[in-house]
């Protein structure tokens, strides 16, 4: 039996996921446990920091009771991931100030815009613009808009920084989500002068500006939390995680320049590494250092994908135990391009390439013949049109794409998979323990951390393994070309539309 375990918590938009990783990559416990989202207003989407928290300590409890007691006394740190930018006030007393603003809330799209009109020299090292998910943005907004709860701030954070505070009392950010999402320089900090631009002078009495590594150690899990996952008197140590969906891309061993990751649930995000920054549109980027090391990250994403299928089940009201399977067996009985029927993604907006959160959804083309298989074929085939957008983006750039490695929810569905890959051309690779990406990223990081692998490279090779590929079909590729010429006419054509929205006269 191996001699090193490691907790790694993944804390995702819908849940929360603990498991026990050893240093081989082996999974010996994990669990999950969910929390409610809310959508008070069109764009807005909340969730309450204490059910992330309860859900926590519910999911820890679950798993470390699979294992025995030998195996607990092994585990040597945790490390969590989750996602970004959903922003948290905490008050004098430690306590949270409200609800938590979502990484998908986009309220804030007047803020990111004032940002963007300052055109920084800032800006080029986010890819030229801020979006509305965005810490900054998002700070501005509780500034301008709840001036009180701003003023009551004792700090205003990331997720993952919430949580890392509970966990060992220790106030600090991680330099994945600051680079990422917070507009810091790895090597210089925040620019005063751009901070004093946007209207956030008082920056340091309200953001985290101890940014630590990932990988960095931060402490230790304090008392209360061991006491509370049923680990009394152990040590275990705590080290800095990052974005959900950018540690999943180590948890799938992507760590060299290169290649793509592709993590797919609610949202799609899709990274690439590289030896130097490149100049190109369409990208969240380059961002240096974000990662630990000193390649650039180069970031691309769907807002809406796995959250198009949640949203169709629950219009369809579709009974069962298998609601999903349903769904899809009716898809698969629709030829490609669902006769004519096409769908634009962007039901939250568009991430990459037209950094767009005005870009609204579209189901274009429906007839009386069309039925709901037909709808939900065009759903799946949209998002796999957006994804190969973004591959495209990549190889028109320089940037040649050979395969994909994926991970995240979608990987269960095997018609969904299918089509992704046929519709971008590019084989995907399915590792072993795919749906625990965030996990296993978290795993890797503790097992760097704590000495049992020189690097995150050395760590991938032996904790990461190749289960199946999908094959792209070339058939069916020419199949979906003019799918995806329409699904790129679509926005072309109906993007002033999308932009301004659609007004209608009252009486």
């Amino acid at each position: 039996m191996a001699d090193n375990f490691f907790l790694g918590i993944d804390f995702g938009t819908q849940s929360v996921r603990v498991g026990v990783v050893d240093e081989t990559g082996l999974i010996h416990a994990e669990s999950e446990c969910p929390y409610p989202t809310e959508y008070p207003k069109a764009g807005w989407v909340t969730q309450i920091p204490a059910n992330w928290w309860n859900s926590f300590v519910t999911a820890s409890k679950s798993a470390l009771s699979a294992l025995t007691q030998e195996e607990k006394n092994k585990i040597q740190a945790a490390t969590i991931c989750a996602t970004s930018s959903s922003v948290v006030m905490l008050d004098s007393k430690g306590e949270a100030l409200g609800d938590s603003m979502l990484w998908m809330d986009i309220r804030a799209k007047e803020q990111a815009q004032r940002i963007n009109n300052t055109h920084s020299a800032v800006l080029k090292k986010c890819g030229g613009e801020v979006s509305p998910e965005w810490l900054l943005p998002k700070v501005l907004w509780i500034k301008e808009n709840t001036p009180e709860d701003y003023q009551r701030a004792k700090v205003i954070f990331e997720q993952l920084d919430y949580i890392n505070y509970r966990l060992s009392g220790v106030l600090c950010a991680s330099a994945c989500n600051a680079v990422c999402k917070g507009n810091y320089d790895i090597d210089k900090g925040f620019d005063v002068s751009f901070m004093n631009a946007i209207g956030l002078a008082d920056f340091e009495e309200k953001l985290v500006i101890n940014v630590l590594q990932l990988g960095s150690k931060i402490g230790q899990l304090n008392q209360e939390t061991l006491d509370s996952i049923g680990m009394h008197g152990a040590s275990i140590n705590l080290y800095q995680g990052g974005i959900d969906a950018h540690v999943a891309m180590y948890g799938m061993g992507v760590v060299d320049i290169n290649r793509m990751a592709m993590i797919m649930g609610t949202s799609f995000v899709q990274f690439v590494l590289a030896d130097k920054a490149p100049e190109m549109d369409g990208i969240w980027g380059p961002y240096k250092g974000a990662m630990g090391g000193d390649e650039f990250l180069l970031e691309c994403g769907q807002i809406s994908a796995g959250s198009l299928v949640k949203w169709f089940k629950q219009i369809s009201n579709i009974q069962g135990a298998k609601p999903y399977d349903v769904m899809m067996d009716e898809a698969a009985a629709v030829e490609i391009g669902a006769d004519g029927l096409r769908v634009l993604d962007y039901f939250q907006g568009n991430r990459t390439p037209y950094k767009n959160p005005d870009a609204k959804g579209v189901i274009f083309g429906l007839t009386l013949q069309h039925n709901r298989g037909h709808i939900y074929r065009a759903l799946l085939e949209s998002v796999a049109c957006g994804a190969r957008l973004i591959v495209d983006n990549f190889e028109n750039n320089g940037i040649y794409i050979d395969q994909i490695t994926v991970c995240g929810g979608v990987t269960r569905d095997p018609l969904w998979m299918q089509i992704i890959a046929d519709v971008t051309g590019k084989n995907l690779i399915v590792n072993e323990n795919t749906h625990a990406g965030g996990i296993m990223g978290c795993a890797l990081i503790s097992a760097v951390g704590e000495g049992v692998y020189s690097g995150f490279s050395d760590a991938a090779v032996s904790m990461t393994h190749i289960k199946r590929m999908v094959r792209s079909d070339p058939n069916r590729h020419n199949l979906y070309e003019p799918v995806y010429r329409d699904y790129i006419k679509l926005y072309e054509l109906l993007k002033p539309m999308l932009n301004q929205g659609v007004k209608y006269a009252a009486g």
